[in-house]
């Protein structure tokens, strides 16, 4: 199948098209003893002719364009692509419309829709970036890794619609035990994570501490907490991840219901705080 001409081809077509054939009909009609005057006059016409065709590239046509290329941008996964705001009141509108409509669709991508806090996805974003700035500055940062204690005995005991809402509970304690600095997102499942930026060991535990004792005051579960602390503790995600994951592992194995973080004196070892 042959391709369709491009829009501003054709509008270039036609205008030629339509100039030329306004040239010829003053030509036809002129007298031949106004030939200087008829070809000013075509000229004149075919000047305007072009110069209707530009202001309509510039207001309409190029915006089109670049507005088709945002939406394929978009329309591939690229969320991150925004559309021209330029030419006519219209299509400044429909990129406006565009823009929105993408964030919309990059925020839902990166929010879990059980709990409405971040999801995987935006946790691995953020704390890439925390690694960057932290190396950049010298500065440290922890991260805690948050499971739900005996969840799927709970679930079965109770019902996925009371475990749905103790995911729920959890992710509420955790908005509001957390600092405004600290991004909390659901890292799967029934397990959570935080980064807590600029930070030292003992206000990384006081900050576990206090997500432990709001989700048993307040919710029908219990959290195990393990945290890890950069550079201490790993210079990259995975790395961090995993110590934060042996830390909750050693906490679910001493009894469930408790954090352990980071020794004082910094290193791999950890240390145990009981509820």
């Amino acid at each position: 199948m042959r391709r369709r001409l491009r829009l501003r081809t054709r509008v270039l077509l036609l205008t030629g098209a339509f100039a030329v054939a306004l040239f010829a009909v003053t030509w036809a009609l002129s007298d031949r003893a106004l030939i200087p005057a008829t070809l000013a006059v075509a000229w004149i016409i075919v000047m305007v002719s072009f110069a209707a065709v530009q202001v309509t590239l510039r207001k309409v046509v190029r915006p089109l364009e670049d507005l088709s290329r945002a939406a394929d941008r978009i329309a591939a996964g690229d969320l991150a692509a925004r559309a021209p705001v330029a030419g006519d009141h219209e299509i400044a509108s429909l990129g406006v419309a565009l823009n929105r409509m993408a964030d919309e669709l990059r925020a839902h991508a990166r929010t879990d829709e059980l709990t409405a806090l971040p999801n995987f996805r935006a946790f691995r974003e953020r704390i890439d970036g925390e690694i960057e700035r932290a190396a950049r500055y010298g500065e440290r940062f922890g991260v805690l890794v948050l499971d739900l204690d005996r969840f799927k005995k709970y679930n079965d005991t109770h019902g996925h619609l009371a475990g749905n809402d103790a995911l729920q509970r959890v992710a509420a304690v955790m908005r509001e035990a957390v600092r405004a600095v600290d991004f909390a997102a659901r890292y799967g499942g029934e397990e959570f994570a935080v980064v807590v930026p600029q930070i030292d060991i003992p206000a990384l535990a006081a900050v576990a501490e206090r997500v432990r004792a709001g989700v048993e005051a307040t919710t029908p579960v219990t959290v195990s907490i393990g945290a890890a602390l950069y550079p201490d503790d790993g210079t990259n995600a995975d790395a961090l991840f995993a110590v934060a994951d042996e830390r909750l592992y050693a906490a679910k194995k001493a009894g469930r219901n408790r954090v352990v973080t980071p020794r004082p004196t910094g290193g791999r070892s950890a240390a145990q705080q009981s509820a």
